[in-house]
């Protein structure tokens, strides 16, 4: 735990993969203690935080914004990112707007 810790204070951002777990009792993401515990350490440590999900879940934000906790609910003031793993193009799109995301909060 140290080592996630150190990884996330010591990062950049914090890219946050949301999904619902593929609908397991306990696997979504804002379920997931571990999960929540980086979020919590980027927000200490002053690090952007970029949500992604995939292509299929993009009406779905604000479901996965319910199951969040309430430190965590300005996260849907985000512009969540959606990735579409099974198209090439697509999949650079959302890469490229992640790292613009990212230099504009920097810059």
């Amino acid at each position: 735990e140290a080592a996630m810790e150190e990884g996330v204070c010591n990062s950049e951002c914090v890219i946050a993969v949301v999904t619902d777990g593929d609908g397991a009792p306990g696997k979504s993401y804002f379920e997931r203690e571990a999960c929540l515990r980086e979020l919590r350490w980027a927000i200490n440590s002053s690090k952007f935080i970029q949500p992604v999900i995939w292509v299929n879940d993009k009406r779905r934000v604000g479901e996965f914004m319910r199951t969040a906790p309430e430190d965590l609910q300005h996260l849907c003031d985000v512009d969540w990112v959606d990735m579409n793993r099974g198209h090439p193009v697509h999949w650079k799109a959302g890469v490229d707007r992640i790292i613009t995301r990212i230099h504009h909060t920097y810059a």
